[in-house]
Formats: C-alpha cells, sequence, structure tokens
C-alpha cells in the first residue's frame, strides 16, 4: 500500500509540476498589452532611475567628505514621485554645517535629476523641487562612532523641511531630540551664514 502510495505521488508531483508550467505560461501571455506597456513602462523607470543615481552619488562624493549608504524612490507602476539618497560622514558638524552640507548635496542631486532628459518621461512633477527629493546624513565622529547629545547625529531635508534629530547617551532609539526648521526658515540662516562668510 505505501508502495502504491508514492508511485501514485510521483506520478502527481510531475503532472503537478506540468500544471504548474502550463499556468505561469498561461498567466504571462495572457497579459493584456496595456499591463504588458506598464511593464515595460516600469522596467525602463526602474534603469533609468538607478542610473541618475549613480551620477548623482558620484558627483556628491566628488565634491564632499561622504559617502552614499542607501537610495530610495516613490514610483508605484513606473511614474517616480519621490526620490531619496542618504549619506554617511565621520566628522562632527554643528547645525550651521550640517544645514549647509544637508542643502549642497540636495541642490546637486536636484539637478542632476532635472537634467537627465532620460528621466523627465518618468517624473510625476516637472521639474523636480526641493519637495520631490529626500536627502539624509549620518554623522559620526572622526573614528566611525556613535554621536550622542548634544551633537547632531542626523541631519535631514524631507518635503523641503529640515530636521536634526540627537541620540540619547542610554538608548539607542528613538532620537533624544527632534528639531524641526522649515525651508523658509534654513534658506534665511543659510543667507545669513553666506553675509557673515562675505563681511569676513
Amino acid at each position: 500500500m505505501l508502495n502504491l502510495f508514492k508511485k501514485v505521488l510521483k506520478v502527481n508531483k510531475w503532472s503537478f509540476l506540468f500544471i504548474l508550467v502550463l499556468f505561469l505560461v498561461g498567466s504571462c501571455s495572457s497579459k493584456t498589452e496595456e499591463e504588458k506597456k506598464r511593464d515595460e513602462f516600469g522596467k525602463r523607470a526602474v534603469k533609468t532611475v538607478y542610473s541618475v543615481f549613480d551620477e548623482a552619488k558620484v558627483n556628491i562624493m566628488q565634491k564632499y567628505p561622504v559617502v552614499c549608504v542607501g537610495v530610495g524612490a516613490e514610483m508605484f507602476g513606473g511614474p517616480v514621485q519621490r526620490l531619496m539618497l542618504s549619506f554617511s560622514i565621520d566628522q562632527k558638524l554643528t547645525k550651521d554645517s550640517a544645514r549647509q552640507l544637508v542643502y549642497n548635496i540636495a541642490v546637486e542631486f536636484l539637478n542632476t535629476v532635472n537634467n537627465s532628459q532620460l528621466l523627465q518621461e518618468f517624473l510625476v512633477n516637472k521639474p523636480f523641487t526641493m519637495k520631490d527629493i529626500e536627502t539624509v546624513l549620518f554623522i559620526h565622529d572622526e573614528k566611525g562612532n556613535r554621536l550622542v547629545d548634544p551633537d547632531i547625529c542626523v541631519a535631514s531635508m524631507y518635503n523641503g523641511d529640515f530636521e536634526y534629530d540627537t541620540n540619547s547617551p542610554v538608548q539607542p532609539a528613538p532620537y533624544l531630540h527632534c528639531y524641526h526648521e522649515s525651508y523658509e526658515e534654513a534658506m534665511q540662516e543659510l543667507n545669513k551664514a553666506q553675509i557673515v562668510q562675505q563681511d569676513d
């Protein structure tokens, strides 16, 4: 009885695989032309986005002492709604220095996005603005160690607004303090810093 069961199971196993292959082939061939176009659009969008990421990363890392540690995109089905780059730096930064560096990175990133002719086809908003990109900067000391309050450990820009976070000396998460700054406030501080530099 056991041997008979094994033989039946063996036959059924191959029958199941054959049926599964037919199902998959049938599923692929049953896609409508619209679905095929959407899939192709999505593939081209992903390929183009990653090429822009690579270009932006190289440009930014050549200009500033940072290392890219992550990329991200909001692109459901192909159309690109938001793009993100994150970097790490082994150097303590004041709030003013962090703001300036995050802004500089964001400008470089945004210019790369808007200057890519191939990418324009996939952007929801044309051209992209600061509200369409996200830049994150993870900050460590010169030896790569974790920073704790009052030193800033993360500086970022999201939806045009800036944020500066500090770590608790006891718990790794959540952040002990999160300081928010609107885009307008950040621009005022950046303009003040430029005026001071010119005066010096």
